[in-house]
């Protein structure tokens, strides 16, 4: 015990380090989106960040008659602050091929310095050109992300794996467990490399479908990873992308087809594999148990797609789903080869049959004593 609880405080302190890294950000992608200031929420500033250097900036704000005014410009990228000339045009028309492109005139409204806190917060501060514009500064928070732009912690992580199950199952493994003896011959598994479902069918991944005749079925897809250091503890990011029908907002037996189906992600320095308990079936790993994730496994999300029941009814269309573990502590040790089993599953409480396709699968990774 007294090993156990000194292993958990090194991870303590470990996180601890990787949490001060994190705050240590520079400006990437991941700040890309569209901010505004929270009481004059009537405007807003869109920020693509190209590379490490540049930046676009549009400011949709307005003139001192109250008429649109609509600021572009491309500046520079110094650690956590953009600098941009922005450039106001007139003259246009509408629709746009009706008017004469000559009369369009474009001319230097002033400059703009944007400077950032962390990934939802900064404040924007500009001195106008133009007569009529008045300098001045403002709050500005993040209003939308943009999906598959990390932002935070980009900087910690040293290695990349993806795996892309619509090329191939690979080494990709199935297995069930979190059901008795008696329930064995019931649940009717499957757990096969396949085809998606219309309207999905250009695609494949690797199926894993159960009956959940115990209350609460898990069904695990893993595979091994090598090639890193021996006995070594690893900060661990996922992204999981699968295919699932269940709408949200379903009403069933025990619990929600989606909302009471929690999907996990997680690694270890075992092979993960099926052990009998006093007549139950039960993985040698700690998952956790359902809407609750355990040393081995965390909870990314659940089995429900876009859709409302409500709307479409039980069940609904085939779509794609991406989960992730962004901004969650997770760690995992490999075995003294080197060696970690990743793996993905579900864990039900919907007393009935769920079936799910797992297309892709990113990990990121870092030794946590280079932190």
């Amino acid at each position: 015990m007294k090993s156990l609880i000194f292993l958990l405080t090194l991870l303590v302190a470990s996180f601890a380090s990787v949490n001060a890294t994190a705050n240590e950000l520079t400006l990437r992608g991941g700040f890309t989106g569209n901010w505004t200031d929270p009481i004059k929420n009537r405007q807003g500033v869109q920020i693509e960040v190209i590379d490490a250097r540049r930046a676009v900036v549009v400011w949709l704000t307005y003139d001192m008659f109250g008429e649109p005014a609509w600021l572009f410009g491309t500046g520079e990228v110094d650690n956590m602050t953009i600098r941009v000339e922005l450039v106001r045009f007139s003259g246009g028309s509408f629709p746009p091929d009706s008017g004469n492109p000559d009369a369009i005139v474009s001319e230097t409204w002033g400059s703009v310095m944007l400077s950032f806190e962390d990934c939802n917060n900064g404040t924007m501060s500009w001195q106008p050109d133009l007569p009529g514009f008045e300098p001045g500064e403002m709050s500005i928070d993040r209003i939308t992300p943009i999906e598959g732009l990390r932002c935070g912690q980009a900087e910690i992580f040293e290695r990349t794996i993806e795996f892309s199950l619509d090329a191939g199952p690979d080494r990709w493994q199935g297995l069930f467990a979190d059901f008795g003896q008696p329930q064995s011959d019931l649940i009717e598994t499957e757990a096969e490399w396949t085809r998606l479902p219309a309207p999905l069918t250009s695609r494949r991944g690797f199926k894993l479908a159960g009956t959940n005749r115990s209350d609460d079925l898990a069904m695990m897809l893993f595979t091994p990873v090598g090639g890193l250091e021996p006995s070594t503890t690893y900060a661990l990011e996922f992204d999981m992308t699968f295919a699932t029908a269940v709408p949200a907002n379903c009403v069933g037996v025990g619990g929600a087809p989606g909302e009471s189906v929690f999907i996990k992600i997680g690694a270890a320095g075992m092979a993960p594999a099926v052990i009998e308990q006093d007549g139950d079936f039960r993985f040698n790993i700690d998952k956790g148990n359902q809407s609750t994730g355990g040393p081995d496994a965390i909870v990314v999300g659940d089995m429900a797609n876009s859709q409302d029941c409500n709307e479409v009814g039980f069940p609904g269309t085939w779509e794609l789903k991406t989960v992730s573990s962004q901004g969650r502590e997770f760690a995992a040790r490999t075995d003294d080869r080197g060696r970690l089993w990743v793996y993905a599953l579900s864990d039900s409480g919907f007393e009935s049959r769920t079936e799910f396709f797992v297309t892709d699968l990113t990990m990121r990774l870092v030794a946590l004593d280079r932190i």
